[in-house]
């Protein structure tokens, strides 16, 4: 009876078995192939995880002390109808699972004389928010100033949304440019 490798599973022969190399060299290669079809089959699947990539390719106003969500202009790449155009602030999750949150945001600068703040938050209305949710910065008063968050968010029901949203207190509105969004799936959530 021929044995197996612990870790693979590829048939040999033992040594008081009848030996027929021509058949353990068919076994082999059956299992190899087996094997080798199956790290394929996940490494496609993960190749072709639920993504999508967002941009804005103009200048967006944004009031003093007024939340506002980014709209997004430009779909880069999106593989699971993530995002449509007319809701172009948000991404609506089709499954559920661990996914991976990617934001950069450029603010123009302000020439005031007190040191302003901006704050760059993800906002989602499922049950688990987005950790950590925001990232508040002093704005630069002579050049513009980059924002980037990255943050893991656990979506428990297909349907979630998530925004990305942007405050400042700065004397008069300052003008969001350069913005991507990327959204990745990293897991499948397990049953409990």
């Amino acid at each position: 009876m021929p044995g197996t490798t612990p870790n693979r599973g590829y048939r040999y022969p033992e040594y008081p078995d009848a030996q027929d190399v021509r058949q353990a060299v068919e076994d082999l290669a059956t299992d190899v192939d087996a094997d080798v079809a199956t790290i394929n089959g996940a490494f496609s699947l993960a190749l072709n995880a639920p993504t999508v990539s967002l941009s804005r390719s103009s200048n967006q106003a944004v009031a003093p002390l007024t939340p506002t969500l980014v709209t997004w202009t430009d779909e880069l790449y999106d593989n699971n109808a993530y995002w449509e155009p007319i809701a172009p602030e948000e991404i609506v999750f089709q499954d559920t699972g661990i996914y991976w949150l990617t934001c950069s945001v450029g603010i123009g600068f302000t020439s005031d004389a007190t040191p302003r703040e901006a704050i760059l938050e993800f906002v989602s209305d499922g049950i688990s928010a987005p950790i950590p949710t925001s990232k508040s910065l002093t704005l630069d008063q002579q050049s513009v100033t980059y924002f980037s968050l990255i943050v893991p968010h656990i979506v428990i029901a297909g349907g979630e949304t998530v925004t990305v949203r942007v405050t400042h207190d700065a004397a008069a509105s300052l003008n969001i440019f350069n913005s991507r969004l990327n959204v990745s799936r990293i897991s499948r959530l397990l049953p409990l």
